[in-house]
């Protein structure tokens, strides 16, 4: 009798971390479907034909280093979580010639340091708390390289941005005449997230 209760015991507690493990990974699943989905919705996460043909037929390796807050306010999580997704589709492009790499500046100071090192600075994110206006600091940057050649993107902080802010940046790095660079698109102050607007996203091109 007590050799079956070890039993039914050690069932239960399988049962147990299994039913948990399961509810976390349908959670990551479902998360991750439903943030697709939003920007599917207008076709936001079909890459253009222009930014397809430019990565397939790089010269050399690009490396994407994505520096990225995780301590964010909850209404500006999401839109980044988005941002993120459309970075990762933009490197499933062409894995071979592309490396996407994440840093998260908040709980890692050698990723802080990098981002400095690029030129990337924290901007400011404005969130209503309780009736008051708190200031929070926050990392949203891009660094591009192509073999010696670099630029900055200081503020990837919109989806329907990202792609074109990308793309140009990139067109420019692998112009022939270039000369070794590196370039940085400067934005100082604080980073009040307008509304998405007309000529702001993708369509651009």
């Amino acid at each position: 009798m007590i050799e079956l209760f070890h039993k039914l015991d050690k069932n239960y507690k399988f049962l147990s971390i299994s039913t948990f493990l399961s509810f976390f990974l349908f959670n990551y699943l479902v998360s991750d479907f439903y943030c697709r989905k939003d920007l599917s919705r207008e076709n936001r996460f079909n890459l253009t034909d222009s930014t397809e043909k430019v990565l397939q037929n790089l010269p050399e390796k690009l490396y994407i280093d994505a520096f990225y807050s995780s301590d964010v306010p909850g209404e500006h999580k999401a839109r980044l979580n988005l941002t993120r997704e459309l970075i990762k589709e933009i490197a499933s492009v062409n894995r071979k010639k592309v490396e996407l790499r994440f840093h998260d500046p908040d709980s890692n100071e050698s990723d802080k340091k990098k981002a400095t090192e690029a030129g990337i600075k924290p901007a400011q994110l404005n969130q209503q708390e309780r009736g008051a206006l708190e200031i929070k600091q926050a990392y949203f940057g891009i660094k591009l390289t192509v073999g010696s050649k670099s630029t900055v993107i200081p503020n990837a902080y919109f989806a329907e941005a990202i792609e074109y802010q990308i793309l140009s940046s990139l067109k420019k790095m692998l112009k022939k005449n270039n000369s070794s660079s590196v370039a940085i698109l400067k934005a100082n102050g604080t980073f009040n997230a307008p509304e998405q607007t007309q000529g702001m996203g993708k369509d651009t091109f």
